[in-house]
């Protein structure tokens, strides 16, 4: 009986022509690696080893990556659903609280959607402008933040958290 962890990487090529990690065709015999995915076909064993482990290795990453900015998405939905509270609430005033707070909402629901295509520009955004409102709410109110700075600091972690792993899945991409 074999071990699966001793022969998980033991694999024999029995079409050079074929790539063996990607399974593109037509691999001319004389080029070491695949044109497609950069697999040393023809290289030692070890270095077709190390390749498969890196891949998955980097796919492992990846999802842990693609993990904490859809908690720094979560963050903006849920941001966006208290500004939409707040604001409704105060509506009945018809202030510039309240739409400003329905303003903010719609502006952190497109930058949670946004998130999707473009990471890196969204959460930084949406960093930004967490850290300005907040910036201003204590200049136009300074007791506020001495109530919230526990829940302020972890939405800045939040994002700043999101927005390092969405950089470091970019260049993961780009590899």
């Amino acid at each position: 009986m074999t071990n699966p962890y001793v022969s998980k990487y033991n694999f024999v090529i029995e079409d050079p022509s074929v790539c063996y990690y990607c399974k593109a065709e037509g691999l001319i015999l004389s080029e070491k690696f695949c044109p497609t995915c950069g697999f040393p076909q023809q290289g030692t064993h070890e270095e077709q080893r190390d390749f498969i482990y890196n891949k998955n290795n980097d796919e492992i990453k990846s999802e842990e990556f693609k993990k904490s900015i859809l908690t720094a998405r979560i963050v903006l939905f849920s941001l966006a659903t208290l500004n939409l509270v707040f604001g409704v609430l105060a509506i009945n005033n018809f202030s510039f609280f309240a739409i400003s707070s329905i303003i903010v909402s719609v502006i952190y629901v497109g930058l949670a959607l946004w998130t999707r295509r473009k990471p890196v520009l969204s959460l930084l955004i949406a960093l930004l402008l967490y850290i300005s409102l907040v910036s201003a709410n204590y200049i136009l109110v300074p007791g506020i933040f001495i109530n919230a700075w526990k829940w302020q600091l972890l939405v800045v972690f939040a994002f700043g958290y999101g927005l390092f792993d969405a950089i470091r899945f970019e260049k993961l991409r780009r590899k």
